[in-house]
């Protein structure tokens, strides 16, 4: 008899409206605990269909920060079939069979806690880490690890996408074949450490990350700590939650997952280049492409939105970075040599070719939005 576990929420933790809202987060965690990765809109969509449930209905009974990677207001900006849904921790806490889970997440907040306090950056070391980190190899070699105490691979692989969205990560890196995950973070994860709960847990990260700053993703203060900081750093307590635009997850998602960041970064950005070439009809490439399709008066391809006195300003910008992407992007991963990429830094390439997706998208529906001219006129 399979016995199903929902973790206790508590005080304080905002949770679903009603069992619409219940059973969306069931859905996207079940088809996680399944394939190891998260599930698409398309994916849950369809399955939340055969059972009689609108997708539509269901993410309206859910608040901010539960369900991660999509807009609540779906007709403002509609989800594409590709984009990846995911559930923050307090959107796992609501999920029947994730209290193994919520529990493993504790106990690895406590260790960072511990990992963080004694890290020591190897200097002169360039292939060091530059933050401190928790993976299966440093859980296994911790002096407080026992196998028989701690879960099995495939909940602490879980747990471990349960940190991503949190106020003290810096970065999740993970191979699903093989159930390794990669935590980063930093000096925020001090007022954790000594947490034994998810109740305390929730109440320590209310005092440092609000409800209502953590719905908008307001950056906030980092809280104040009493152990000395030998080189204090102020970083904000905020993370991107952004879903990769379909174009560049199309080439870019299963790459970075299966940790060729280098090579994700090149697709992503040699996309960027093939969709100017289809919208603007240019057979041109690279940096000479992008300033004939973009760098005009009369631009073939509009992807600016300022109008009067802005307007030149941001046509010369964004045909810079369109040229800029291509000349210190694409060109070195293309023909080499490189140093191979940092994960945290490929995001931040991604989340470039992201922003110039979503101006294509633009460029892409002015032209559907240019009437067409009649036959035979000239």
């Amino acid at each position: 008899m399979n016995m199903r576990m929902r973790a206790t929420a508590p005080k304080g933790m905002t949770r679903p409206e009603g069992e619409d809202g219940y059973k969306l987060l069931n859905t996207v965690w079940q088809q996680f605990a399944q394939s190891k990765r998260w599930p698409t809109f398309e994916l849950i969509d369809r399955a939340l269909y055969r059972d009689g449930f609108e997708f539509e209905a269901a993410v309206q009974q859910l608040p901010d920060g539960l369900l991660l990677g999509i807009d609540p207001d779906m007709k403002r900006r509609p989800p594409q079939p590709d984009q990846e849904l995911r559930l923050s921790l307090a959107g796992a806490v609501h999920c029947d069979d994730a209290a193994a889970e919520v529990k493993a997440f504790i106990g690895l907040v406590r260790l960072a806690g511990v990992v963080e306090r004694d890290w020591e950056t190897a200097l002169g070391d360039s292939s060091a880490p530059s933050h401190p980190y928790i993976d299966p190899d440093v859980l296994r070699s911790h002096p407080a690890f026992d196998p028989g105490v701690f879960p099995p691979s495939e909940v602490l692989y879980r747990a471990a996408h349960l940190t991503s969205s949190e106020p003290w990560t810096s970065g999740l890196g993970f191979r699903y074949e093989e159930l390794y995950w990669c935590v980063s973070f930093d000096r925020r994860i001090r007022p954790f450490a000594a947490v034994t709960g998810l109740a305390e847990y929730w109440k320590v990260r209310t005092s440092v990350l609000p409800p209502e700053l953590d719905a908008q993703h307001v950056p906030v203060p980092v809280p104040a700590v009493s152990a000395p900081v030998v080189t204090p750093q102020a970083t904000p307590a905020f993370a991107l939650s952004i879903p990769l635009h379909p174009d560049v997850a199309a080439v870019a998602a299963e790459r970075f997952e299966k940790g060729q960041f280098t090579d994700a970064v090149l697709r992503a950005f040699q996309a960027v280049e093939h969709r100017v070439q289809i919208l603007s009809g240019l057979s041109e490439v690279g940096a000479r492409l992008m300033g004939m399709a973009l760098g005009s008066a009369a631009p073939k391809l509009v992807v600016t939105r300022a109008t009067g006195a802005s307007l030149q300003s941001e046509r010369e910008g964004f045909r810079d970075l369109f040229k800029g992407a291509m000349e210190a992007l694409r060109n070195p991963r293309a023909h080499g040599p490189h140093f191979a990429d940092d994960p945290e830094e490929a995001q931040e390439m991604l989340a470039l070719a992201n922003l110039l997706m979503r101006r294509l998208d633009d460029a892409e529906a002015k032209l559907n939005a240019q009437p067409t001219q009649a036959a035979g006129t000239p």
